[in-house]
């Protein structure tokens, strides 16, 4: 990961809680050193809240550690918020998640086609209490079937097409579309190769 500036916001993380494995990622709006220190403030809130009690539902994960964010987001003043998705590792290729980031692409192996599932919920920090305004969601993955997790750094990539000194270069981001694409193409391959 090469953050936008010194210091970023990109989030992710696998944790080991209890006798389950969570894969969480978030962003955390803006650049800088704000944002770096509301992503770590919410890694660390995270962590806490799975070591006292790992049976959460990703909802309620969520949920808990909203409240810590966000009264930590106005002790520092700052106009920030972020979007996060918790994965909560099941048996046989079930994952429950809840949250709202990116959508999760999952290259399906049989069809070798991408589904694409829609995160859902509510931005953390906005407000002070989201009980009730997270759901939790199911998905499955079949052997040699991947799933790829993402943040809005890869596909919002820009490139300058034209000359680089010129005002009528156009910008050219990688995009959603770009990403599936490249995705579906290398879906088959090792996680290495991908």
């Amino acid at each position: 990961m090469t953050p936008a500036d010194e210091v970023g916001g990109d989030y992710y993380d696998i944790i080991n809680a209890g006798n389950r494995a969570w894969i969480i990622i978030g962003d955390v709006s803006g650049h800088g050193v704000p944002a770096g220190l509301v992503m770590m403030m919410a890694q660390t809130a995270i962590r806490t809240a799975l070591d006292q009690n790992p049976a959460l539902s990703p909802s309620e994960l969520l949920t808990v550690i909203n409240g810590t964010i966000r009264e930590n987001i106005q002790l520092m003043r700052e106009n920030k918020y972020m979007t996060l998705t918790a994965f909560a590792v099941h048996d046989n290729g079930t994952f429950h998640f809840a949250g709202l980031h990116q959508d999760v692409l999952i290259y399906r192996a049989q069809s070798q086609s991408i589904e694409i599932i829609e995160t859902n919920g509510m931005w953390l920090g906005i407000v002070e209490d989201m009980h009730g305004m997270l759901d939790d969601h199911q998905l499955h993955l079949n052997v040699n079937d991947a799933v790829l997790l993402f943040t809005d750094g890869i596909t919002e990539a820009q490139k300058k097409n034209g000359s680089a000194d010129s005002e009528n270069a156009k910008v050219d981001m990688f995009g959603d579309e770009r990403l599936r694409g490249v995705f579906q193409s290398v879906g088959d391959r090792s996680t290495e190769e991908m």
